[in-house]
């Protein structure tokens, strides 16, 4: 018995915290869709091949043993991209020779595609050579890339800058100011080495396509753009940390657990937890003012002080003498901590960032609001969009005491730290509204519907200038779902009838079109009235209501959205799934030919998921 080959995707992440985490948890999306997953990775930095089980590993040496990486230099970086080329290539010419060797009734896994971290960008030429597909893999923000792109589209008009323009707003870039510019600059400028590794980490080559590390509703009008640069299919398909299925660690780090037992001896909401990630290095004054700060805010507090990250100190020596003493119980210090478990923990009020595109995204999934205190590349402009675009955080200007002091106490206890809690709620809940993987985004939907006007169109010009086909048959009208409302403006320009199909019951149009007229009438609305029934609409109460409702309003996109859906634009009739006895009112003079499954001849299956019949027997 033949056995059908299994698809394998070869993962090769930039061997970096910010980096491997997210793409480990796109091996575990693709895994758990069914795909055989092998992770190339270099020996620096190699993940714990014991947490994730479900993987195969191939390790690729990377030639700069001995070589203190911990903070990549530019050369550090063009290294590792030319020293894995040859055993990469190598890896995978093996792979695809014992394809072809494999027997004809046992056949090994066949080799989908690669994926690839942007920094990893040798990997372009290894597989431009051998043919084989490849998708690069973005784990930073859409707005981080366009400001890049930007500025390297016309560096001249950015370097270099002078002292009196750092607070100056950067030009096509708001609300970057030149202090953000997202590149390493050197005396006001961005030295030409700089600019031409970041033209190749954002180049795509020969990918057929780039995945994404954020959400569609997040940041829509950077993918379009992007889209419209780079002209391949984006996948947004995050937040991985939550849609990856598996909750092994990805850590290279060994995290302490004993602070989740800390902070399950603190009062909710009462602790404001600190960390500027795996790779940040500040000085030791920096250091004693955050100490300070933290102490006099009066707040409890949980901080990581990462070994290595204090420069030319092993690890906290450099804190005030009796620091820890003095503080007590009050404040935890650790070395690295289990951040997505702490960020869900009920204790936890605030976070102290330096605003990691991985930082951002679990704060904001777990409603925790940011000090952000950003050090260089996308922190830099992540830290804008939080505090400025989607105001959810404080951006730490001076690192002095009693500003952080201030800041602390700002976020933790005041009202604008309370509004700050409520727009990072409204923020997460939009974005588990994308998510939902039961129901497709508003902007999915829209995609869909323009994506597939064109072809339709093409389809539809080429069945009518053909005199006749091989039938003879002649098109009477186009009958379409009315959620692909894009058929309307197709079959307009081409003057075809057309009739829209009703999967839906009349009682749910209708109390859809009596909130449309009066919107102002039905929402905002309080918890209270939950139980309230809807004006004109009997029996239904207000948490009845047929939108999705975010706190307890309706965004006018969805309200647009079902606008379009309910029209019929020029269609000539209507067919309705449903009968004239059971909704006789709300039809009216409607003609009845459902209900469809009794209706139809044919007991052909229309599942698109694999039925299991053995439940019959």
């Amino acid at each position: 018995m033949k056995v059908e080959r299994k698809q394998s995707v070869i993962l090769v992440p930039y061997p970096f915290q910010g980096h491997v985490t997210p793409m480990l948890q796109l091996g575990s999306i693709l895994h758990s869709q069914g795909f055989s997953v092998i992770v190339a990775h270099t020996e620096y930095n190699a993940p714990n091949y014991s947490n994730h089980p479900e993987f195969a590993f191939h390790s690729m040496n990377d030639g700069l043993q001995g070589i203190d990486i911990s903070l990549p230099s530019l050369e550090n970086m063009y290294d590792m991209n030319e020293n894995c080329k040859v055993p990469l290539r190598n890896f995978l010419v093996r792979m695809m020779e014992e394809e072809e060797e494999e027997e004809e009734d046992v056949q090994g896994d066949q080799l989908s595609c690669i994926i690839y971290d942007n920094v990893m960008f040798f990997v372009d030429d290894v597989v431009t050579q051998l043919r084989i597909p490849s998708i690069v893999l973005r784990t930073f923000s859409a707005a981080y890339l366009h400001s890049m792109l930007t500025i390297l589209g016309q560096p001249e008009k950015y370097f270099p800058f002078e002292d009196s323009q750092l607070l100056d707003p950067l030009p096509e870039l708001h609300p970057l100011r030149f202090k953000d510019v997202p590149f390493p600059a050197v005396n006001n400028t961005v030295p030409e080495p700089v600019l031409e590794f970041c033209r190749a980490m954002s180049d795509i080559g020969s990918s057929v396509a780039t995945i994404w590390n954020t959400m569609q509703d997040l940041e829509n009008s950077m993918l379009l753009c992007l889209q419209g640069h780079y002209k391949v299919p984006f996948f947004p398909i995050g937040p991985f940390h939550k849609m990856a299925p598996l909750a092994s660690s990805t850590s290279i780090l060994q995290e302490d657990n004993s602070c989740i037992e800390w902070l399950d001896r603190q009062a909710p909401n009462s602790v404001v937890y600190v960390s500027l990630g795996s790779l940040v290095r500040i000085d030791d004054k920096e250091l004693i003012e955050t100490a300070w700060g933290l102490a006099n805010s009066e707040q409890p507090f949980l901080w990581v002080i990462r070994p290595g990250s204090i420069s030319g100190f092993q690890w906290a020596e450099a804190l005030p003498d009796g620091f820890e003493k003095m503080i007590g119980e009050r404040g935890r210090i650790v070395k690295w901590a289990p951040q997505k478990q702490v960020l869900a923990h009920p204790a936890v009020a605030g976070f102290f960032t330096h605003c990691g595109w991985n930082s951002t995204l679990e704060t904001i999934c777990e409603e925790v609001p940011l000090i952000c205190r950003p050090l260089f590349a996308d922190q830099l402009v992540n830290a804008r969009y939080l505090s400025q675009i989607y105001k959810v955080g404080f951006e730490l200007e001076v690192i002095e005491r009693t500003v952080i002091e201030k800041t602390v106490r700002k976020l933790m206890i005041s009202e604008e730290g309370k509004d700050l809690k409520k727009r990072v709620v409204e923020m997460k809940q939009n974005i588990v509204a994308g998510i939902d993987m039961s129901f497709p985004s508003l902007v999915n939907t829209y995609d869909m519907n323009e994506n597939c006007k064109a072809p339709l169109r093409d389809y539809l010009v080429r069945m009518m200038e053909e005199e006749e086909d091989v039938r003879g048959e002649q098109l009477a009208c186009i009958i379409y779902d009315n959620v692909m409302f894009f058929v309307d403006e197709v079959v307009t320009q081409l003057r075809l009838p057309s009739i829209v199909l009703r999967t839906f019951s009349t009682a749910y149009l209708n109390s859809m079109l009596t909130i449309f007229q009066q919107p102002e009438k039905y929402f905002p609305f309080e918890d209270s009235q939950l139980l309230d029934p809807l004006p004109e609409l009997h029996p239904l109460r207000f948490k009845d209501l047929p939108f999705p409702a975010i706190n307890n309003t309706v965004p006018e996109p969805v309200i647009d959205f079902c606008r379009a859906m309910s029209d019929i634009g020029s269609s000539v009739a209507t067919i309705w799934n449903t009968m004239q006895d059971l909704e006789k009112s709300l039809l009216l003079r409607l003609q009845e030919i459902g209900p469809f499954h009794k209706m139809v001849p044919s007991a052909s299956s229309t599942s698109i998921v694999e039925e299991d019949n053995s439940c019959i027997e």
